[in-house]
């Protein structure tokens, strides 16, 4: 049975940029022969009602629309502010380019649960033995406004949102939820690497 779409989220893909610690542009690093970019933007068209990428222009015939940051200079807050301001879904997916692993069946799973929270949090941010994924998330309109709190104060870190919004802490391989006994663990584990730099790059997937 195929992974049902969910037509009322948004997905906003945060393009970032070149990044220091991988000395290129992670965009168009390769994986299977394909671009991260590529990979991300196609993962997401294929489960959600619509998709945006925000912080640099690229031609992909899934994209619906992109938009430069409105603010500079305060990193992937500046991309997740751009988007809520323009968004009309009250809740929307957000992912960097840098998860090259991406996996539908996992995305799936953390998008029924946010939907089914959605009356009572403000968004929903992953959290695996490695740590919380707040790049690889789920946040409402409804968090425009601490996001732009976080903004005014400096605060550039994307996880200063929790300090103002509803935001769950969810722990997907300790759920109660079945989440590693429907998915696996190795598959949840795989879809929430991220590639910080070349090295790392190299290592992994290793691919020029």
């Amino acid at each position: 049975m195929p992974v049902k779409p969910f037509p009322s989220i948004h997905a906003f893909i945060l393009g970032g940029g070149r990044s220091q610690r991988a000395n290129r542009d992670k965009a168009f690093l390769r994986y299977q022969g394909r671009y991260f970019i590529d990979i991300v933007i196609e993962c997401a068209s294929s489960l959600f009602g619509g998709v945006t990428l925000v912080g640099r222009r690229y031609d992909h015939h899934k994209l619906d629309a992109q938009y430069p940051d409105d603010v500079d200079g305060v990193g992937p807050l500046g991309g997740i502010l751009t988007a809520l301001r323009r968004t009309d879904s009250r809740l929307n997916f957000f992912t960097a380019i840098d998860y090259p692993f991406i996996d539908r069946g996992v995305v799936s799973f953390l998008a029924e649960r946010a939907l089914s929270q959605v009356t009572r949090i403000d968004g929903l941010i992953p959290v695996m033995p490695d740590g919380m994924h707040p790049l690889f998330a789920f946040y409402s309109r409804t968090c425009l406004q601490a996001v732009e709190r976080c903004i005014a104060r400096n605060h550039y870190r994307v996880r200063c949102i929790t300090g103002y919004a509803r935001i769950e802490y969810f722990d997907v391989m300790s759920t109660d939820l079945s989440a590693e006994r429907r998915l696996g663990p190795e598959r949840l584990e795989r879809n929430f690497v991220n590639i910080n730099s070349y090295e790392e790059y190299l290592d992994r997937i290793g691919e020029e």
